[in-house]
């Protein structure tokens, strides 16, 4: 994958106005030294709608909607960086989806994540899905791994391949787009 230099450069200089600053001081990123941030696993976030999932929509055909990096102090990541495609939006978050992130690149290969593959995320807001994404162009395949938490027919943090997941998803987007009726009055 090809880093967009200037959205890793916005990102850096979003970053040093965040970091150390006293409003911020409770965070990670607050309590960093901006000398010690780095970006490191840059990916490319995608996502489907509940329709296209219901309908069977190929993961591979989902859509690219921002620039991902994780934001490093030193060597521990501590938050998560984003940059819309539309818009050049930033936003900086420090929340669990960090930790799992990790957690996953750590499962499927670690050091090697990005090297062999490229990196991505998919991301499904209306079934409350994330998942790492390891994309093989021309090679063995896909591998995904869903973040935890997940719904009950997806496990986190258990590798599937896209055909896999996506009858998954299905399932659940499904239950989303017509959520059963409710009774009583």
């Amino acid at each position: 994958m090809t880093v967009d230099n200037d959205a890793m450069e916005a990102v850096r200089e979003r970053l040093s106005a965040l970091a150390g600053q006293p409003p911020l001081r409770h965070s990670k990123i607050g309590q960093a030294n901006p000398a010690a941030l780095a970006l490191a696993v840059p990916h490319r976030i995608f996502t489907l709608g509940v329709g296209e999932l219901v309908d069977g929509t190929p993961i591979e055909q989902a859509r690219p909607v921002a620039q991902g990096f994780l934001v490093l102090d030193g060597i521990v990541p501590i938050a998560n960086a984003e940059v819309t495609l539309v818009g050049g939006f930033i936003t900086v978050s420090e929340g669990p989806f960090v930790e799992a992130l990790r957690r996953a690149i750590d499962l499927v290969d670690g050091p090697a994540v990005g090297v062999t593959s490229e990196v991505r995320v998919l991301r499904l807001p209306e079934v409350q899905v994330v998942a790492l994404w390891l994309h093989q162009a021309g090679g063995p395949g896909d591998v995904l791994v869903p973040l935890a938490p997940t719904p009950k027919e997806i496990d986190a943090y258990r590798p599937y391949r896209p055909e896999e997941l996506s009858a998954a998803l299905a399932v659940v987007a499904g239950r989303h787009r017509d959520p059963p009726p409710r009774s009583g009055g």
